[in-house]
């Protein structure tokens, strides 16, 4: 396994962006209590002959023939036509305003456009909700943790960075090559190019939030 599997309940929403090997997308939507997909992320589904519950945005770039074929399966397909928020906003708002998950999982929101990528991780940044997020690229994972205790198992030698957002207090991890112990993280290169040497990754911190960049190693 190269990547932790989310805390259930959780929900999966997908984009219209770069996705990471094909058996991880469909092993983590397996899982998924809930399926959404952000307007042209509704593309891959289709491709991929999957079938989403939710299909939420402004519904501009969701091919004709895949909002059709949802159409006839009476997927729920709600247009969301604000000009203030991308998609990905729209569906958060959408979505946590009617459930109540322990982890997102985010796939298709980074690659292809750098702007897109970096509104992606605003956007996690500033959610007020306690669950985990874990976004997905080509190449890695982004986990969006909130303070508490964490373990994550990731494989031997694997190279993970920790970052601040915007600061995280008291953190301390283990499992790594470099450890911290009741450190305040700020933002900035501290945490850069870390190396798990254990399975079994700790962290922990009071405050703040932190990003866990994993790399896949294929």
């Amino acid at each position: 396994m190269l990547y932790p599997l989310p805390k259930s309940p959780y929900c999966v929403i997908l984009g219209n962006g770069e996705y990471p090997p094909i058996s991880i997308s469909k092993n983590l939507i397996a899982g998924a209590n809930l399926t959404v997909c952000s307007d042209g992320g509704a593309n891959f589904a289709w491709h991929n002959e999957l079938i989403p519950d939710l299909i939420i945005g402004d519904l501009d770039s969701i091919h004709d023939q895949a909002r059709q074929h949802y159409t006839d399966l009476k997927v729920s397909i709600t247009a969301l036509k604000s000009q203030e928020l991308n998609d990905l906003e729209k569906s958060l708002n959408y979505i946590t305003d009617r459930y109540s998950f322990n982890s997102f999982v985010l796939l298709g929101f980074l690659g292809l456009r750098e702007d897109h990528s970096y509104a992606t991780l605003q956007i996690v940044e500033k959610q007020t909700s306690p669950a985990v997020f874990q976004v997905y690229s080509k190449t890695a994972e982004y986990l969006i943790l909130p303070p508490g205790d964490y373990e994550f198992h990731f494989p031997v030698k694997h190279r993970l960075s920790v970052f601040a957002m915007p600061e995280a207090g008291n953190l301390t991890t283990t499992g790594l090559k470099w450890n911290l112990s009741g450190a305040t993280l700020s933002r900035g290169s501290r945490g850069l190019s870390n190396i798990s040497i254990k399975s079994a990754v700790h962290f922990s911190f009071d405050s703040g939030k932190i990003l866990l960049i994993h790399l896949f190693q294929f």
